[in-house]
């Protein structure tokens, strides 16, 4: 969808701005990808192939060490 304001990333005004299919803020063509998505949707994007050290694994995810006197019976 085209339509005519500043941009939700850049600040720049537009003649066209495109809705990103994501998150819906309005982006000029610079900040568009061809994906129908903004630049910073596009670059949380998961990789759908590739080797999985590419992957990045939040802290959250990764498995932690417990000390056996850390478990209490």
């Amino acid at each position: 969808m085209e339509i005519a304001g500043t941009c939700d990333i850049c600040g720049k005004p537009a003649k066209h701005l495109y809705t990103c299919s994501k998150c819906g803020r309005h982006v000029c063509a610079e900040h568009y990808t061809a994906e129908g998505l903004c630049t910073i949707c596009a670059s949380k994007k998961k990789p759908t192939s590739g080797p999985a050290s590419e992957l990045i694994i939040p802290e959250s995810a990764k498995p932690t060490t417990v000390s056996p006197k850390d478990i209490k019976h």
